[in-house]
């Protein structure tokens, strides 16, 4: 899960606080969505989100500044293909943006 970031104990730190989050959401769900499906918890990994998936959730009309730390976030978007749900985690330890993604 770690991506190399020139200091090990960011890595580890963020790491750690991914783990702990992904562990709440799984304690909490036995399935969480991932844009229109649905899918097992148990295969789900926290994912950089890509540049491009942010820029279309800054400028949906439902999106709100997710706190550095704060539980995960739920967005729902309405897109061509439909509604579109994603989980959005923004990490303390680096206050980078994640998402809930199929471990594939």
């Amino acid at each position: 899960m770690s991506v190399f970031r020139g200091n090990r104990t960011l890595i580890e730190s963020v790491d750690a606080e991914l783990l702990h989050q992904l562990e709440v959401v799984q304690r909490g769900y036995d399935v969480v969505p991932f844009m229109a499906e649905l899918q097992p918890a148990a295969g789900m990994l926290w994912k950089p989100i890509p540049d491009e998936m942010f820029a279309y959730l800054v400028r949906s009309d439902d999106y709100r500044p997710v706190l550095a730390g704060a539980a995960p976030t739920w967005f729902e978007v309405v897109a061509d293909q439909g509604v579109l749900t994603l989980i959005i985690y923004r990490a303390r330890a680096d206050e980078l943006f994640y998402v809930l993604a199929p471990n594939r």
